[in-house]
């Protein structure tokens, strides 16, 4: 495993987070991730080979830590 963190000028990092989980909320009777708008959005990504699942078991799996008291 390695660490793997660069700040950019622009003060963003290396990674952008999706929390898939939300998609998994109720919202109106529906999943957000039953949106189309959604499912497009990440088809999108996945398509320009942007987008890492980090599937368990494989070489890109990933955890993420966050910083007590949260993101500053």
């Amino acid at each position: 495993m390695k660490l793997d963190r660069n700040i950019n000028p622009n003060g963003r990092g290396k990674y952008a987070l999706l929390k898939l989980r939300e998609l998994d909320k109720d919202r109106d009777g529906k999943t957000l991730g039953e949106a189309p708008e959604i499912i497009g959005a990440l088809a999108v990504l996945e398509h320009a080979g942007i987008l890492d699942w980090g599937m368990q078991g494989t070489e890109s799996e990933f955890f993420v830590i966050e910083r007590q008291g949260g993101w500053t």
